[in-house]
């Protein structure tokens, strides 16, 4: 990514993750440092574009670097403000059902900071079939009105948010993600929310470190949208999440300054997954199965969490160390799953370890 600016005005462009959704550490739609994270473990469907199986699943195209995350976008970021309020735009491009079809992200949002409270709102669009129009790509315009424009192939999706920062101890925050709303009952399956509530804790008991905690629950029919002649509307570019639909996690993680330059993390994620329900995979569309048959007399509540639900317990301990142009870090762990991938019984234990280096420049 390359950009110039100040700090009012910013425009950027190149290739960047984004991420769209509930996440860890609220990672707020359109922050800072947006990362984008499709849905992962997402099941193969040659109908769709994969081209894995069960047993390769690494081997599936959407899977960039960890199965069914998508590849990094190429995309136009514009970001203005003044010391209280700040909006940014994002355009990105990305790949649809297939190499030769594009599909687009626009999504813009808007930040109010009132003494220790700030409010933020964010809006974003999913589209295929063509381009998206010229007016769209205005900053400040609302994308909800384009929605069923052009044959109904964009998926709109709203969140809202507030942080509360209580100063010199932490801040506590939360945000809604809205996909759609049908009216009540909220148990209807076109009622479809991403929730995240979470906080962190600076310098706690006066130690020289910071704990955060994050609950994140993402309902079933979340980031897809209806079939139109034949396409899914969205066509395959997901507005994604690092939480998939009908899943919800907790997070734990404490960050601590360690001798020699070194700082140390450790991290616990709590995280289930219900992969079998209707609705749990974006590729879903209600009505009809799969392979384009009707099923009439499907039931029209969401079946959050219900059948042979996946349970994951990972935990982490790492060590960073920053130059003024280079950072290194890396770690160990472990990963415990229960009723893997949706199969009822089956189990996984395994260490896990990383390392890696960002370049800064």
């Amino acid at each position: 990514v390359v950009g110039f600016g100040d700090g009012h005005l910013t425009l950027e462009g190149g290739q960047d993750w984004n991420q769209w959704g509930p996440g860890r550490w609220q990672q707020a739609t359109l922050g800072p440092r947006p990362h984008f994270w499709a849905a992962d473990s997402l099941r193969p469907d040659v109908n769709v574009g994969f081209e894995g199986t069960a047993e390769r699943f690494w081997a599936a195209r959407r899977g960039y670097r960890t199965p069914g995350e998508g590849p990094p976008l190429p995309q136009l970021r514009l970001r203005f403000g003044g010391d209280r309020w700040e909006y940014v735009k994002v355009t990105a491009r990305r790949m649809g059902m297939s190499p030769d079809s594009a599909a687009y992200l626009v999504a813009h949002r808007g930040t109010l900071r009132l003494g220790d409270w700030k409010f933020g709102a964010t809006e974003l669009m999913t589209l295929g079939g063509g381009a998206p129009d010229l007016l769209l790509l205005l900053p400040g315009i609302p994308l909800k009105f384009a929605e069923h424009e052009g044959g109904d192939r964009a998926n709109i999706a709203l969140s809202g948010d507030v942080e509360w920062t209580l100063r010199g101890h932490g801040r506590i925050y939360g945000e809604l993600l809205v996909d759609d709303y049908s009216g009540p009952p909220l148990s209807f399956r076109g009622n479809k929310f991403g929730i995240t509530a979470g906080g962190a804790w600076q310098d706690p008991f006066g130690l020289p470190a910071q704990l955060q905690a994050e609950y994140s629950s993402v309902d079933p029919w979340m980031f897809g949208h209806q079939t139109r002649d034949g396409a899914m509307s969205h066509y395959g570019a997901l507005l994604g999440s690092r939480l998939p639909p009908n899943s919800r996690a907790v997070t734990v993680a404490a960050d601590f300054p360690l001798p020699a330059g070194l700082e140390g993390g450790l991290e616990y994620r709590f995280r289930q997954r219900d992969l079998k329900s209707r609705g749990s995979s974006i590729f879903d569309v209600y009505g009809f199965t799969p392979d384009g048959a009707s099923t009439p007399d499907e039931r029209d509540t969401k079946a959050f969490l219900e059948l042979d639900v996946e349970t994951r317990h990972g935990a982490d301990a790492v060590a960073r160390r920053a130059w003024r142009h280079v950072e290194v870090h890396g770690g160990a762990g472990f990963l415990h799953v229960r009723n893997w991938r949706g199969n009822a019984g089956a189990g996984l234990t395994t260490p896990t370890g990383f390392a890696g280096f960002t370049l800064r420049y």
